[in-house]
């Protein structure tokens, strides 16, 4: 039960966090507590040396302040600061680089995707589209989240977590 759980825990969250981003524009901080949060436990569990842990703490603050730099550059949103820093808690120092690559690639498709969504948007020719007048009408912002979650579950298998249990 502790490996489905490992499995599932931090995947699900993430996801969670994402889909609340893109529905609100927020990620609420409740949910990103508890990302980081929930590690602790499956510290304690799983028996991972205090000094591995250590470094996944540092992995979190490194994101933090990077997060808190994107955030003063008015890049990203408070909550998206708060996520990539309680990501990189469960992602570890060792997958922080990939987290950090594959979530900006997954940030560069979303750009990419709400670039079009607006192309349509701005389009006077939507005959044939009156299903989505309403959403295209409407100029969305960037919901981060979406990729961070994507970086951090594209990631998760390559973590200590996963691999203590294959």
């Amino acid at each position: 039960m502790y490996e489905t759980l490992i499995l599932s825990v931090f995947p699900l969250m993430v996801v969670m966090a994402g889909i609340s981003d893109f529905f609100t524009l927020k990620i609420p901080n409740w949910l990103n507590a508890v990302i980081a949060v929930s590690v602790i436990p499956f510290v304690l569990f799983s028996d991972m040396p205090m000094e591995l842990f250590a470094w996944h703490i540092i992995a979190g603050l490194v994101a933090f302040v990077a997060g808190f730099v994107l955030f003063a550059a008015n890049l990203i949103g408070g909550g998206d600061a708060k996520m990539l820093a309680a990501c990189a808690v469960w992602v570890g120092w060792d997958a922080l680089i990939p987290f950090a690559v594959i979530t900006v690639f997954a940030g560069g498709a979303l750009v990419v995707a709400m670039k079009v969504w607006v192309f349509f948007a701005d389009r006077k020719d939507n005959k044939g589209m009156d299903w989505a007048q309403g959403l295209l009408s409407k100029k969305p912002q960037l919901p981060y989240g979406i990729a961070i979650a994507s970086g951090g579950v594209m990631v998760f298998p390559a973590t200590w977590w996963v691999q203590q249990i294959l």
